[in-house]
């Protein structure tokens, strides 16, 4: 009975291959900071102000001034009040016009900085590398930073146009559920109870406090709207989490596959000898044909026709390296062959 060969035992990862496929404290703190603190922050900020002014530009400057910001927060409540228009057109009603107009425009204003993901996505490594070296109460393999995947224009702008149809679904659902108003008996959807309601009344509530109260910008006249205010602060903060949530996942996403798809086309290049020209490709099938006589246990050959020193390689029964036996039997077939035929490959 033929014996099997024993089967080895699979080779158990090193405890640095481990370390290597954690992630380490550098980049899971380079997502909180520049996620969460750089891109949410200017976008939050950004989306506010440009909100703001898309809602009640034109009482917050007046009428009679003509600085160049006045006409920038003019232009902003014109734009708003152009879509709405437009949506009302297709028969929305002013209040969902309003704030569709507000989903819009904050995702608009705020890609301006959400953008800032792919520069700072250019130097990840280096930002995690350098937190490391100062935090980790261990080495971290250098590999550990090689697989994270890497960002380019286009997983970012991806990222941030798939977020769109998530923060524009998320619009679309809470529109859909309504829940009913204790104070009027109505029933209201959940972008108005949420963000409408709850918005103005922490904005008349700051109003009434202490040095607010008796100045300018809680009065009745005032240019600054603060129950306006509030409604926009509420609202951003919830859809511009949402946006840059989906933005890192997203844009990562896209990222890893796009490698994905690029070690795949790499490793499904062409053989050896596709490309070679025709006298190559021919010797190296021949090479080839000679690999698998030489592995084979019997080799049945005759000797007769091949030259003297060539024979006595063949058939020597000495013992030779793989590689040796080889070139043997190369040599041999080829100065077996015609002279034309040589002459020819």
């Amino acid at each position: 009975m033929e014996q099997q060969p024993a089967r080895a035992n699979p080779t158990p990862p090193s405890e640095g291959d481990n370390k290597a496929d954690k992630r380490s404290l550098g980049q899971w703190a380079f997502d909180s900071l520049i996620y969460g603190g750089v891109i949410n922050t200017l976008v939050f900020a950004t989306s506010i102000l440009a909100t703001y002014l898309t809602n009640h530009g034109r009482q917050l400057v007046g009428k009679e001034s003509k600085s160049l910001f006045a006409k920038f927060a003019r232009g902003m409540q014109d734009r708003g009040e152009w879509l709405d228009s437009k949506l009302m057109k297709i028969g929305m009603n002013k209040e969902r016009a309003g704030d569709f107009r507000m989903v819009a425009f904050s995702f608009i204003d705020g890609s301006i900085f959400a953008m800032l993901a792919k520069p700072l996505e250019d130097q990840r490594e280096n930002i995690a590398r350098w937190i490391d070296k100062r935090f980790s109460k261990e080495p971290v393999p250098e590999e550990t930073y090689h697989k994270e995947p890497k960002q380019t224009w286009g997983s970012v702008f991806g990222g941030r146009v798939a977020t769109f149809v998530a923060v524009f679904s998320t619009y679309k659902l809470l529109d859909k559920l309504h829940v009913k108003n204790a104070a009027t008996g109505q029933f209201e959807n959940l972008n108005k109870a949420i963000f409408t309601n709850t918005g103005e009344r922490m904005g008349e509530a700051v109003s009434k406090w202490g040095w607010l109260r008796d100045s300018k910008l809680a009065s009745k006249n005032s240019v600054f709207n603060l129950p306006g205010l509030f409604k926009v602060g509420v609202f951003e903060a919830f859809y511009t989490t949402v946006c840059t949530i989906g933005l890192y996942f997203t844009s990562r996403l896209f990222a890893g596959k796009r490698e994905k798809k690029a070690t795949h086309s790499a490793g499904a290049g062409p053989s050896v000898s596709a490309n070679l020209p025709a006298p190559m490709a021919s010797e190296a099938n021949l090479h080839k044909e000679a690999v698998k006589a030489s592995s084979a246990p019997v080799i049945s050959a005759s000797t007769a026709d091949l030259p003297s020193q060539a024979a006595r390689n063949f058939s020597d029964p000495s013992p030779q390296k793989p590689e040796t036996r080889v070139n043997t039997i190369v040599l041999a077939e080829r100065q077996a062959l015609p002279q034309n035929q040589l002459a020819g490959a």
